[in-house]
């Protein structure tokens, strides 16, 4: 099936479809760097917030992550935001800040990416990178039917940006089923 691929500045970021999202997960061979992929992708957190969020672990509520922004224009609205989290969330953030390994450089996280999605999981490595799993989980919950402006709130984005790329992704009925359970219960 042909790959998601959103715009994103000269590039394009790739969205997972729930199977290549399953794909990935499974084939991530070190448990760290599982719980690493799987924070990133429940939360939408940017790969800057999880090296913060590792180092600040009192972030962590059990139920948000509360992310100050790093982002200039974000800056003068507002200093930070509380990132909602559903139960796979939750897990995966316990799982994380529990493993003890600090996450690796952008360029080494987009290196193992492009690895594990080629090699082990035999699908193509394009668009992969840092914000493949950001992007990915805010398309979930747009797709998901969840209140737009929570979701951008959440996220850190303006209901137009979120609107604009998410909203009209090629995802199957059958996809958007298995999109709808790995969002449930996110508030």
């Amino acid at each position: 099936m042909k790959p998601i691929l959103i715009p994103d500045g000269a590039h394009e970021t790739r969205i997972l479809r729930p199977d290549e999202y399953e794909a990935v997960v499974h084939y991530i061979p070190k448990p760290i760097f599982k719980a690493m992929f799987q924070t990133l992708f429940f939360t939408g957190l940017r790969y800057t917030e999880l090296k913060y969020v590792f180092s600040r672990p009192e972030l962590f509520s059990g139920t948000t992550i509360e992310v100050p922004s790093f982002k200039a224009k974000s800056k003068k609205i507002r200093a930070k935001r509380w990132v909602r989290l559903n139960h796979l969330g939750v897990m995966a953030t316990i799982n994380f800040l529990n493993n003890g390994k600090a996450p690796p450089s952008h360029e080494g996280w987009r290196d193992n990416l492009k690895r594990w999605t080629e090699r082990y999981a035999h699908i193509s490595g394009e668009g992969m990178g840092c914000k493949c799993t950001r992007k990915t989980w805010e398309s979930y919950l747009i797709i998901s039917g969840f209140e737009p402006f929570r979701v951008c709130s959440s996220m850190g984005h303006t209901e137009i940006t979120s609107l604009k790329h998410y909203v009209n992704l090629p995802f199957s009925d059958e996809e958007i089923k298995q999109i709808k359970e790995l969002t449930v219960g996110w508030k």
